[in-house]
């Protein structure tokens, strides 16, 4: 009797949560403007909750724990200003001034690559290439009204977001247990067990992964730019900071990191030999071997444990779809969908229901 009257409630069971399933799309639909803030948020929610949870076991309000931590953050910010600022200042003045010197080496080399092809390849009719890459600069960057209003709009929005980024991570780190316990009050008795482990170790494996990553791009953007300077070779803080940010997606780190070093040597008058070429590159293979050797495995160790293969077409994958954003997501969705499929097999199996 109880069998059958709980197969009669499955339509009202499954209608339930497709209602609050919808709800949620449509309200993470609704917040597409700020889902850049929402993940960020998240992420460094992730990142903090465990030293919050630390220092809550021991006493201390979650709020004192969390605006401590901000007040440390807004100071360590305050030195890097003091500190590296100059640094950076003088880098971008000094870009400013080559600038001029820059364009004329550009034209030289889309000149003289334009004749090399028209020689050696007979028939072949190139236009000028610096004329066709300045006039696409200039296409994509106008100046009419309507351009600059649009660039004013979207630097708006990009303090804003930056302002509310702060908001929201405070929220969800003071309230996250709250909301969790919200979520969870919504799974039947059943599977409450399995859902609270399956929270646990999504959230385990995600803060593992960012930490692991942040530290690995932290030594990856240090050591090139502390290479970079060794050789002397100009902007070496930009290209280490490119090197670190690039290096958050797997495979593709190193190209990107060597990208801004190659096209700076190419451009800088006197640098651009076989030997100063040779030896960016022998630092660069000597950053990612001590990386891949000793900083990944101690760092990132098991956190994310697929297979390249599925490395590679995941990267692929999120880059076809959402760009960079796709590229830099994709590997802790992959991870996630992983723990999912492998707990919920599990009880699933223990539960006799597969």
């Amino acid at each position: 009797m109880i069998q059958a009257r709980q197969n009669g409630h499955l339509p009202v069971r499954i209608g339930y949560y497709l209602f609050i399933t919808a709800v949620i799309l449509a309200a993470l639909f609704s917040l597409k403007q700020v889902a850049g803030a929402l993940l960020v948020s998240l992420i460094l929610s992730f990142l903090l909750s465990p030293v919050v949870s630390f220092a809550e076991n021991r006493g201390i309000p979650r709020v004192v724990v969390v605006l401590s931590i901000y007040l440390i953050v807004v100071a360590l910010l305050l030195l890097a200003v003091i500190f590296l600022g100059p640094i950076l200042s003088d880098e971008a003045m000094r870009l400013a001034g080559d600038l001029p010197e820059y364009e004329r080496q550009l034209e030289t080399i889309l000149r003289d690559l334009r004749v090399s092809l028209t020689e050696r390849i007979p028939g072949l009719d190139l236009p000028d290439l610096y004329l066709y890459v300045k006039e696409r600069l200039i296409s994509s960057g106008g100046f009419d009204l309507g351009s600059i209003l649009s660039r004013l709009s979207g630097l708006f929005s990009i303090i804003m977001i930056l302002v509310i980024i702060p908001i929201i991570t405070f929220f969800f780190i003071v309230d996250g247990h709250l909301i969790q316990k919200a979520l969870l009050r919504l799974v039947p008795n059943r599977y409450f067990e399995m859902c609270v482990l399956l929270v646990n170790r999504t959230g385990l494996a995600v803060q593992n992964y960012i930490r692991g990553q942040l530290i690995d791009s932290l030594y990856v953007g240090v050591m090139t730019t502390i290479g970079m300077g060794v050789i002397g070779l100009p902007y070496f803080m930009v290209i280490g900071i490119f090197a670190g940010l690039g290096n958050f997606i797997p495979y593709l780190g190193p190209v990107i990191g060597f990208i801004p070093a190659f096209f700076v040597t190419l451009l800088t008058p006197g640098w651009f030999t076989g030997a100063n070429i040779l030896l960016i590159a022998g630092i660069f293979i000597v950053v990612q071997l001590t990386e891949s050797a000793f900083i990944y495995p101690i760092a990132v160790g098991k956190s994310v444990n697929l297979h390249p293969l599925i490395v590679i077409l995941g990267i692929t994958i999120g880059g076809r779809l959402a760009g960079i954003i796709g590229m830099l997501v994709v590997i802790p969705l992959i991870s996630i969908v992983k723990v999912v499929i492998e707990t919920a097999s599990s009880y699933l199996r223990s539960y006799r229901i597969i």
